[in-house]
């Protein structure tokens, strides 16, 4: 095992950031899939390949061009001038997922405790000013511990929620709107989003990269993990008559109909999935601030966080509705110049 360790941190953190909070609470998993209706495995199963493939490729553009920054990453795949542009608005949706986690975080405390959004929201935004401390090997330690539970924990909460399952199988009602086929394009633009907040923090693990060609197997393992997880996640939210879509966090609200312990093993995977997330997109936020400004990081965390917490009255589902898949569309022309730089080396 010794030998395939550095695969695994890889593996934690990309499992991380991709399998975050949109993707535990049924929210992305509602918007991106089980609203086209019975083809949706299909397309879950297309995304786990897509995240696996450019995953392998990011890792590889990485290795092969010795990568140190993000900067240098989009010159490499798409030139000085396009990737001016592009690393601003990579470096705007960071800054968005990392607001979208806290919002996150404010909607679970207060779905599942009763507790003021505003309130939960600064508690997460505190607990990320602590973590962004200690570097990329505190955020690579964080990850690596917590994703392996989160995967854990949600596969035991979707085996009870479904095992328990006492109602007869409905689709949600969204379902009847959307064209089938068009769940592959769905796939396409849910990867194009996590692909830019993944290079981001991927480029800041060039030390395990560049040693230890290896460690690009985790790629391929947290692709595997996402598509399993989320045909599991599905499987629950479309067998439900309760119409889980008009809530901020499906998953607790179906969960929370069977009101028995399973619903706080769940409320903790979500909470690993929204720190795992948090972290990994707010510290690739701050070295973007940080790198592009030259103001001190520890300024750069403290307004980062602060500005989270009075985003967070947009609404977590505002996020993963509309900003999210605005981003996936414009991250398409950073896929396609992935998959070319890759050719290239091959």
């Amino acid at each position: 095992m010794d030998k395939y360790k550095n695969a695994l941190k890889i593996a934690g953190v990309y499992t991380g950031l991709v399998i975050g909070a949109g993707f535990a609470s049924g929210r992305e998993i509602i918007t991106f899939f089980t609203s086209y209706g019975d083809i949706w495995p299909v397309g879950m199963m297309f995304t786990g390949v897509l995240l696996s493939a450019f995953g392998w490729m990011i890792l590889t553009i990485i290795e092969k061009d010795k990568i140190k920054t993000y900067k240098d990453f989009l010159k490499t795949i798409m030139g000085e001038k396009t990737a001016a542009i592009t690393e601003v608005v990579s470096g705007l949706f960071l800054c968005i997922l990392f607001f979208a986690m806290v919002s996150a975080s404010g909607s679970l405390l207060n779905e599942a405790f009763g507790i003021d959004r505003i309130l939960g929201s600064a508690l997460l935004s505190l607990l990320c000013l602590i973590i962004f401390g200690g570097g990329v090997d505190k955020l690579i330690g964080i990850n690596s511990l917590l994703s392996p539970l989160m995967i854990i924990g949600t596969v035991l909460v979707c085996v009870v929620t479904y095992l328990c399952e006492t109602q007869t199988a409905v689709f949600i009602e969204e379902t009847v709107v959307k064209m089938p086929y068009m769940v592959f394009f769905s796939a396409v633009i849910y990867v194009s989003y996590n692909v830019i907040s993944s290079v981001s923090v991927m480029v800041q693990m060039k030390d395990i990269v560049n040693s230890d060609k290896k460690s690009k197997f985790g790629a391929l393992i947290g692709g595997a993990a996402m598509s399993i997880l989320g045909l599991m996640m599905g499987a629950v939210l479309i067998t439900d008559k309760f119409l889980p879509a008009q809530f901020d966090i499906p998953m607790l609200a179906v969960i929370n109909e069977r009101a028995n312990v399973i619903n706080y093993v769940y409320i903790l995977v979500l909470i690993g999935a929204i720190i795992t997330t948090a972290v990994g997109n707010g510290y690739g936020a701050v070295k973007w601030i940080e790198n592009s400004t030259g103001v001190d990081s520890v300024l750069v965390e403290a307004f980062l966080c602060i500005s989270a917490v009075l985003f967070s009255f947009i609404g977590f589902a505002g996020f993963t509705d509309v900003i999210y898949p605005l981003f996936g569309f414009i991250g398409l022309i950073e896929m396609f110049c992935i998959f070319k730089c890759f050719l290239t080396h091959k």
